[in-house]
């Protein structure tokens, strides 16, 4: 069994779903990037926790630290545990997951089911109108600072979430099944 996983999608596309399922199944850590960033922000009162503040906070961050510096704390953090990352948004990161024997999974889902999975899990700052999401979402795949269809582009396998929490599950099943 592999002791590192990354998990790269849009946003609302299940990541975080993905990885809660594989670290409650399979014994993995989850470990979210966006978690990391969020706790850097409020450790160092950088502002609000909405997604143009994050994107702003990260986007110092790596000019400062590297690209990779969300998945670089979290390798340092837990080097000696099965690990699922979640939220990659830079081929840096996963080139560094890569690098590591690392593992990377690709979660899409359509982008009306994104948006409206945004809207629900009621995260501060995600609920923003239908313009503002895409406008943010072009921003995330620009190569500014992000480029989360280059990360996609980097994974071993995709799961497709449009289905039934049951179909997804049995993806992410066979996935785990091929890599161990």
């Amino acid at each position: 069994m592999n002791k590192l996983l990354a998990i790269v999608g849009q946003a609302g596309s299940g990541k975080d779903t993905a990885a809660n399922y594989i670290s409650k199944k399979y014994g993995y850590l989850h470990v979210s990037t966006a978690d990391i960033l969020r706790s850097y922000i409020n450790t160092n009162s950088l502002g609000n926790l909405t997604r143009e503040n994050m994107s702003k906070v990260v986007e110092e961050l790596r000019a400062k630290k590297g690209n990779d510096v969300l998945v670089q704390m979290a390798l340092e953090n837990y080097k000696d545990q099965k690990v699922v990352l979640s939220a990659l948004r830079h081929p840096d990161e996963s080139q560094l997951v890569i690098q590591n024997h690392g593992i990377i999974i690709d979660v899409y889902a359509d982008f009306d089911s994104r948006y409206l999975r945004n809207l629900e899990r009621n995260r501060e700052g995600d609920n923003i109108d239908k313009t503002k999401f895409e406008k943010l979402e072009k921003r995330e795949n620009s190569g500014v600072g992000f480029d989360i269809n280059e990360v996609e582009n980097s994974a071993s396998y995709k799961v497709q979430n449009n289905g039934s929490y049951k179909d997804f599950y049995s993806q992410i099943d066979e996935i785990m099944k091929a890599i161990s």
